[in-house]
Order: structure tokens, then C-alpha cells, then sequence
């Protein structure tokens, strides 16, 4: 083997390796930007489940404020027990705890 076929064959190995380091290249590129499409679409999906906890919360919250109201619009029941109505007590119920307006009932009436 002379020296030109040596060169040939070590340039044509050359052409060849090249052209791998090239297709290697190309495969990094497409499964880089693979996992940059699945990192930003699982971006995405995370931002659309935060937007859905954040409604349900919104949602919830709303629910619990006119549940609330409904309970402090609500009619006292007429009964010794009139003042509970809900765990929401009025700033009035506050200063004043004790259930007032009852009748003083004789002791022997009860057991």
C-alpha cells in the first residue's frame, strides 16, 4: 500500500466519521428539543392545574361566604336555646355570651 491509498482511506474513514458526528448531531438536536417540548408542555399542564385548584378554592370560598350570610339572615329559632343559630356569632353575641330573656323557672322542676 502506498502512501496515496493511505491517504485516501484515512481521508474516506474521515468523510465517514464526520458524517456520523453530523447524524449524531442531528439526533441530539431532535431529542433535545423532544425534552424541551415535553418539559414546556408539562409547564403548561402544571399552569392549567394551578388555574383549576385556584378556581376550585375561588369556587369553594364564594360557597362557604353564602352559607355564611344564609345562616346570619336566618330566623333565631323561639326555643331556650334561640341564641345558637351557627358557629358565626354577631359582634353583639360576642359582648354578650350569656343567653338573656329567659324565665326564672322554679328548681323543683327539674330532677
Amino acid at each position: 500500500m502506498n502512501y496515496d491509498q493511505s491517504i485516501d482511506i484515512l481521508t474516506e474513514k474521515l468523510n465517514k466519521l464526520t458524517i456520523s458526528v453530523e447524524k449524531l448531531k442531528a439526533k441530539t438536536s431532535s431529542h433535545q428539543q423532544l425534552l424541551l417540548d415535553h418539559v414546556e408542555k408539562g409547564d403548561g399542564e402544571r399552569m392549567n392545574l394551578k388555574d383549576d385548584i385556584q378556581s376550585e378554592i375561588q369556587l369553594t370560598t364564594e360557597k362557604m361566604e353564602q352559607i355564611n350570610d344564609a345562616n346570619l339572615k336566618m330566623h333565631k329559632l323561639s326555643t331556650l336555646f334561640s341564641n345558637i343559630r351557627s358557629p358565626i356569632k354577631l359582634k353583639e353575641e360576642i359582648k354578650s355570651p350569656f343567653i338573656e330573656g329567659l324565665k326564672h323557672q322554679d328548681k323543683s322542676q327539674f330532677l
